[in-house]
């Protein structure tokens, strides 16, 4: 299963939308969202807690593994680290995002990356995408 995110953030008004695309590889699913005083990585948090909680209520949590591909390596690495226990760090505006990222990778097994290199599981023609662009 694959979660893909996009975020777009507007420097001018502090505002950002973002997107997931959700699926299976035989059921994708698109959803977006934006906000107002809202920073590029809070957007990206909630592109991811958007397809994760599309992703465990269509299939159930553990079912397969979720790769999800996020724009950040430092975002990667940090939700890739992130578990109910070390949640004591992730305080202020996006501590309940953090905290239902941490409970999905209580139950489902989650790997966060930002290219193909780190998720080759997406390397499918499904997707457009082929090994040899790993």
């Amino acid at each position: 299963m694959y979660i893909i995110t996009s975020v777009n953030h507007d420097t001018t008004d502090n505002s950002s939308s973002w997107t997931s695309n959700t699926g299976a590889f035989s059921r994708p699913f698109f959803q977006a969202g934006s906000a107002d005083n809202c920073s590029e990585n809070s957007a990206a948090l909630r592109a991811i807690a958007q397809g994760l909680k599309h992703v465990m209520s269509t299939f159930g949590p553990g079912y397969a593994p979720v790769n999800v591909m996020v724009p950040t390596a430092k975002l990667a690495k940090e939700l890739n680290a992130v578990t109910t226990i070390s949640l004591s760090t992730k305080m202020g505006d996006d501590a309940a995002i953090w905290a239902e990222i941490a409970s999905h990778k209580a139950t489902s097994s989650i790997k966060f990356g930002t290219c193909l290199k780190e998720l080759p599981e997406l390397a499918t023609p499904f997707l457009g995408w082929t090994a040899g662009m790993v």
